[in-house]
């Protein structure tokens, strides 16, 4: 209902893609309550409200595009300290690149985790 008031009633010069009820009361589908929005304003919008806050985000093993484990990426900040082994030859055992291994080494990847986390 409020996108047929929206698109009847309210002018949207940005064509905008998303109706947000002012006062968060989906109910209220008064025009003097809605406005276009994007995607972005309307999470925002309810965010400010208390009505959303997001999950937290995903970082280390749990995220869904890791190809380490906490455990190996301590591993790689050992081995890459002791100054034996070449980049190339940890990032092909792990799968990863050399830049990914030289990332982690200099803690701009997993910077969170502590060398001496259990």
């Amino acid at each position: 209902m409020h996108r047929l008031v929206a698109a009847a009633f309210i002018p949207n010069p940005g064509n905008k893609p998303e109706v947000n009820h002012i006062d968060a009361d989906r109910r209220n589908n008064h025009v003097q309550n809605l406005e276009w929005v994007t995607r972005q304003e309307n999470a925002s919008h309810a965010v400010s409200l208390g009505l959303m806050c997001g999950p937290p985000p995903r970082r280390g093993e749990a995220h869904h595009a890791a190809k380490l484990t906490r455990f190996d990426v301590l591993e790689i900040r050992r081995r890459c300290g002791t100054g034996t082994y070449r980049r190339k030859q940890i990032a092909d055992e792990y799968g990863v690149t050399r830049a990914a291994i030289g990332l982690i080494a200099r803690k701009r990847n997993w910077a969170w985790l502590e060398d001496d986390a259990p």
